[in-house]
């Protein structure tokens, strides 16, 4: 098997979140056409997506754990959760789950807010 998953609960945890957009009052789960709030743990690859980046601290409940073994995007598009559409982010909620964990053998790569109520913090990095 090349995909791990599970779920870990609790902690805050400070990832970061560029765009190109100003952030105006506060995160929206729904984009133009999909759902999540993604953030790094890379400052560096955040500013690969935006010049504006926040440093953002969350404390997820429950999140859905992915640790990936293969060295290509083979399983992030088996898995489509760069593109989370409204039937699986109500099924992911309906789970319990508040965010999605990332990781490619062992590393985080991305994490993916699902509930707003998890961020505690923003700052303007």
């Amino acid at each position: 098997m090349d995909i791990f998953l599970g779920a870990i609960i609790g902690g805050n945890k400070t990832y970061y979140h560029s765009t190109n957009s100003p952030l105006v009052g506060n995160f929206k789960i729904k984009g133009k056409d999909f759902y999540g709030i993604y953030l790094s743990p890379s400052l560096k690859y955040s500013k690969n997506y935006g010049y504006i980046t926040y440093k953002v601290t969350i404390n997820p409940k429950k999140t859905l754990v992915i640790n990936d073994t293969k060295p290509t995007d083979e399983n992030v598009e088996k898995l489509n959760f760069f593109n989370i559409t409204k039937p699986m982010y109500d099924d992911l909620i309906s789970r319990g789950y508040d965010s999605i964990s990332w990781s490619r053998k062992g590393k985080l790569l991305e994490f993916i807010v699902l509930d707003v109520s998890i961020i505690k913090n923003v700052k303007y990095n």
